[in-house]
């Protein structure tokens, strides 16, 4: 057993509060508190994090467990792996090829992917059956009952990575990869029904 899981063992049985860095979730390397529950299986453990207040279960090799007193960090060996796309140039180089062989059509802007369906002339249709795009900022419209005036506020967006595609529900993502990756398997499923 390793020292990571003999420290979170350890804090299951006294209720110990172990001070950790998480490699995963939505914030990745953040210092979090946790006391440990109870382990998920042998690569996982189920325990409430001080800071959000909800028990969650975190993979064992992506927690770094610090010691209090001597600032020392024990790993549970995980190392971050490559994004698999590194810009949106890489995700259309990925899809123009598949895309191309299914009859459909692809289009990339400096912010943007869509992917299109084609007349059986062959020109193409102006409406996307998927869409990648980057969007900075996010304006609201919002009307002012009492001064009877229409309110825009715009804001920088939280999550500016917006996918959405024939047959599933949009979505947007905080990192380029994570929403990269949904997308092209978005896409490669809509090109596969197209051969």
């Amino acid at each position: 057993m390793s020292y990571v899981n003999q420290r979170i063992e350890a804090a299951i049985q006294s209720g110990e509060i172990l001070t950790v860095t998480y490699n995963g979730g939505s914030t990745p390397g953040k210092v979090r508190e946790l006391v440990p529950v109870r382990f998920e299986g042998s690569d996982k453990v189920r325990a409430r994090c001080l800071e959000s207040g909800t028990t969650k279960c975190f993979v064992i090799e992506k927690l770094s467990i610090i010691n209090n007193q001597t600032g020392e960090i024990s790993s549970g060996n995980y190392s971050k792996p490559e994004p698999i796309y590194k810009d949106l140039n890489s995700v259309f180089a990925e899809l123009s090829p598949i895309i191309n062989d299914s009859g459909l059509h692809i289009e990339f802007a400096q912010d943007r992917i869509t992917v299109h369906r084609k007349f059986k002339n062959g020109k193409v249709m102006k409406g996307t059956v998927a869409i990648m795009e980057y969007e900075e900022f996010k304006t609201e419209t919002i009307f002012d009952y009492e001064s009877n005036e229409i309110i825009e506020t715009t804001r920088k967006a939280q999550r500016p990575w917006y996918i959405a595609c024939d047959g599933k529900d949009s979505t947007t993502f905080k990192f380029f990869g994570n929403a990269a990756e949904r997308f092209v398997v978005w896409v490669k499923q809509i090109a596969l029904r197209k051969l």
